[in-house]
């Protein structure tokens, strides 16, 4: 399990709204999608900067998962697994701290692992989709 503190993010955040200035205008350059049968994934992968393209394209994906712990540390986890009724549908490791996942809509099982500890999520995808700030427990540590 790896974290990445909130000051990091903070300061990469500031040091960069230079940069986004310059860069508004320059076109979004989609982030590396994973394909598992007709289930599109983008992991954001730890580096601030693709957290930020990540977070840039959310709103073009169904499911929008942010691992963080309550201090606002982002979170990457071991493995994370995507089911339904059972069946994986998807499977990535050092996943995170970003998720976009397309998928149709419906009730999916999330399975989130750092280290020997292993967390658990139902979600619901309808309508416009959904997001899911998943808040790992301190004592993952």
């Amino acid at each position: 399990m790896k974290k990445r503190s909130a000051w990091i993010v903070v300061a990469a955040l500031a040091a960069s709204l230079g940069a986004g200035l310059a860069s508004a205008q320059t076109p979004v350059v989609d982030a590396p999608r994973l394909m598992f049968d007709n289930i599109s994934i983008v992991n954001s992968g730890p580096g601030m900067d693709e957290v930020d393209k990540v977070k840039r394209l959310s709103q073009s994906y169904r499911l929008r998962v942010m691992l963080s712990g309550r201090g606002g540390d982002y979170y990457i986890a071991d493995r994370f697994t995507l089911s339904q009724r059972g069946k994986v549908l998807a499977e990535l490791r050092e996943a995170g701290p970003w998720l976009l996942i397309d998928l149709p809509n419906g009730s999916y099982e999330m399975q989130a692992e750092f280290g020997d500890r292993s967390l658990r999520r139902t979600v619901q995808v309808a309508g416009g989709g959904a997001t899911v700030h998943w808040v790992v427990p301190n004592t993952i540590e």
